[in-house]
């Protein structure tokens, strides 16, 4: 087993060192995400920071809405390797969201407006073209941390937090420009 996953490394490096390794000519990234870190989709705005031998930083903070009962707020700090194409992306964040369950509301004069906490990755593929086409693919793993709602100027757990699936392993398709 040890022999594959040796192999499976030479063949990433290899990859890694085939990429072209000239300058990134673009600082500013704005695209749209299918799943993703958001959940559902997300518009997003990435601002390239540093770009130096290969390593790419770049902060990137976005939206997602669904009417009046869901809104999420995906900020990551991706870190990339690769030429100014073709680049393994790598990422870490937070994603707030904020729910408002009419079905929960009903019956019942409680509000049921909750607030998810979520830690996000990311590992996948980035393609920029040279007329600024931007394409990702990746491995968008969501890990719950807490899930509650205010009421009275109070932060409450959710009832039903305890028993809650905390990892979700999730991945997203990103398509935009960058200029």
């Amino acid at each position: 087993m040890q022999g594959k996953n040796y192999k499976l490394a030479l063949l990433v490096i290899g990859l890694l060192l085939a990429f072209e390794s000239h300058a990134q000519k673009f600082k500013n990234s704005i695209y749209g995400e299918i799943l993703g870190n958001a959940g559902y989709y997300s518009v997003n705005y990435e601002r390239n920071l540093y770009a130096r031998n290969r390593l790419f930083l770049s902060p990137s903070v976005g939206f997602s809405t669904l009417g009046r009962d869901f809104f999420a707020i995906p900020v990551l700090l991706h870190a990339y390797y690769g030429g100014s194409k073709h680049a393994i992306e790598t990422a870490i964040g937070y994603t707030g969201l904020y729910i408002e369950d009419e079905s929960l509301r009903a019956f019942t004069n409680v509000d049921h407006t909750y607030f998810e906490h979520y830690i996000t990755g990311r590992i996948g593929y980035r393609n920029e073209s040279e007329k600024g086409f931007l394409f990702k693919i990746a491995f968008t793993p969501l890990y719950l941390f807490y899930s509650g709602y205010m009421r009275e100027n109070e932060v409450a757990a959710r009832a039903d937090w305890e028993g809650r699936r905390k990892f979700i392993p999730w991945f997203g398709i990103s398509v935009g420009k960058s200029f």
